[in-house]
């Protein structure tokens, strides 16, 4: 039996139902966007120190893709050194390595982040072998709070160290690569580690670097083929004979006259063929009078 409002009563409560959902997943959506808040945080931290380094002869890319991977490079710094990885970390909290080699910050373990950035300095280090083959490609984790670091200290294969302390360790090295080979390894490695977000191309090169612009290219015109177009022969008329004409040349009636000539002609020809087929006749029928006898014959 139906009770009274029970469609509205159903439809009701799947609109509870969705709702929820929704919810569920807007604070899911908003915990998400939090935590990229802190990351981005991070990021702009690690890249307001590295942008001033551009008049020092290095080059600095942000936000770079790895090959055949949905992960990004924070920051990707080539200068005199070789290159560095850098992953920007935002994490609040006491660093602690354990005899293990696991990496904690806060009491929460970060050792996966470690070697990822591990992971991304060896897909850089592919990507540098065609251009410079034996130039150093350093991983860093660069945490942009204090975690209680007193002086850089590697772990997992990468070097750990605090914003305060990026510039004095990039510092310490002895140069490798002439400004010349920081360049075009840049160059190649903006290639290889497309940004993740398109800009319009600008022309940061230093003028003492740029190289002449190469002529544009023209491009030859296709040649044209010289063979003449084939030209249909028309026969021009004997001297002293007027042209044919066609029938569809002459008038509406006469066309309608000259058809209905054909046909008593076609017609005529037909009868004729008749009138010479002899058809084969039966013998003449001999027929008695009614009421005569037959002629009997005497001997």
């Amino acid at each position: 039996m139906v009770t009274a409002g029970e469609s509205l009563e159903r439809d009701m409560l799947s609109k509870i139902a969705a709702a929820e959902v929704h919810e569920a997943k807007a604070r899911y959506l908003r915990e998400r966007a939090a935590r990229e808040a802190v990351g981005l945080a991070g990021e702009r931290a690690v890249a307001a120190v590295l942008d001033p380094l551009r008049s020092s002869g290095y080059r600095v890319l942000h936000d770079r893709r790895v090959p055949r991977s949905p992960a990004n490079i924070d920051h990707l710094l080539v200068g005199p050194l070789g290159v560095v990885v850098i992953d920007a970390k935002n994490y609040a909290g006491k660093l602690r390595l354990c005899d293990d080699g696991q990496v904690l910050v806060g009491g929460r373990p970060h050792g996966r982040e470690v070697d990822a950035v591990v992971g991304y300095a060896k897909a850089v280090e592919h990507s540098t072998r065609p251009k410079q083959p034996n130039v150093p490609v350093m991983p860093v984790v660069c945490f942009s709070q204090d975690v209680g670091l007193a002086l850089p200290v590697p772990a997992r294969g990468a070097m750990l160290l605090q914003l305060d302390q990026l510039l004095p360790w990039l510092m310490n090295g002895f140069p490798r690569l002439t400004p010349r080979q920081v360049w075009d390894l840049s160059e190649h490695l903006e290639m290889a580690h497309p940004s993740r977000v398109i800009h319009p191309s600008r022309d940061t090169t230093p003028p003492n670097l740029r190289r002449p612009a190469a002529p544009p290219v023209r491009r030859a015109a296709p040649a044209r083929s010289r063979t003449p177009p084939v030209q249909r022969r028309v026969r021009s008329p004997a001297p002293g004979r007027p042209p044919r004409r066609s029938v569809s040349s002459l008038p509406f009636p006469l066309q309608l006259l000259l058809i209905a000539l054909m046909l008593v002609v076609a017609l005529q020809g037909v009868q004729a063929a008749i009138g010479q087929v002899h058809l084969p006749t039966a013998p003449p029928v001999r027929t008695t009078p009614v009421g005569t006898a037959p002629l009997s014959v005497s001997r």
